[in-house]
């Protein structure tokens, strides 16, 4: 048989079992997913500003330069980022959200974005969210702790 007649989640052999499995070892808990979907409403009226500084962040460095070529694939991978971001929050974190990941990871592999690369993407995507939950729970935190302790297990 070939790859194209499996999905990724197929190829890698993940069940539904192990996406469980795997939220268990994250410690993602129905209490911290619905944590994650309070705080979506936040997220999406910030969504620019994080968008914006993430590529900020990440665009000086010649080998990310290189990997996004040019404005207009600038443009379509902000579009493509806010939709991720935004997705974060959904609560939904099921065979469709794995399978989106891994296919992620595929396109990454394939352009050339080295693990280190990615890994530092995911921790400045991490800080700019825990800034902006942070920023608007100071007063707040239990809040605040449950909002961070819950974003950083995604």
């Amino acid at each position: 048989m070939k790859n194209t007649d499996h999905t990724l989640i197929e190829q890698l052999k993940i069940s539904k079992r192990e996406i469980e499995r795997r939220k268990e070892y994250f410690g993602l808990t129905q209490t911290e997913s619905q944590t994650l979907i309070s705080l979506k409403e936040l997220i999406s009226d910030h969504i620019e500003e994080i968008v914006e500084e993430f590529y900020t962040k990440i665009t000086p460095f010649d080998e990310m330069d290189r990997v996004i070529g040019d404005a207009e694939t600038l443009r379509r991978l902000k579009n493509y980022q806010r939709t991720y971001i935004l997705s974060l929050f959904d609560g939904q974190y099921d065979e469709d959200y794995v399978h989106s990941r891994l296919r992620v990871g595929v396109v990454h592999k394939r352009i050339g974005v080295e693990p280190k690369f990615y890994v530092s993407a995911v921790y400045n995507l991490s800080s700019i969210l825990r800034n902006i939950m942070i920023s608007q729970n100071k007063n707040n935190w239990t809040s605040c702790k449950s909002s961070l302790a819950a974003q950083l297990r995604k």
